[in-house]
């Protein structure tokens, strides 16, 4: 949330399947890791389907607009050593 980062897609066998809290958890943490604020103690991240998410056209690779937010998540971070 509120600037780049990387993006994540967990794939489901089943439509109607719910993906557990930790593997939502995990996956915020690796996303946060690789997002602006990798250098923080803790991350804000969004989650939502994959089928809210749009690229949006004329932007730079990567930019993307989303329609619909499932939840939002605060993760902390681990201490990854490469301080600037």
């Amino acid at each position: 949330r509120g600037g780049p980062s990387a993006h994540l897609i967990i794939r489901k066998a089943h439509a109607a399947d719910d993906v557990p809290e930790r593997s939502l958890r995990e996956g915020a943490m690796l996303v946060g890791m690789k997002s602006w604020q990798r250098h923080d103690a803790k991350a804000d991240i969004m989650v939502a389907y994959a089928r809210h998410v749009r690229p949006v056209k004329g932007a730079s690779p990567g930019t993307v607009r989303v329609d619909s937010e499932l939840e939002g998540l605060v993760v902390s971070l681990p201490f990854t050593g490469d301080v600037e």
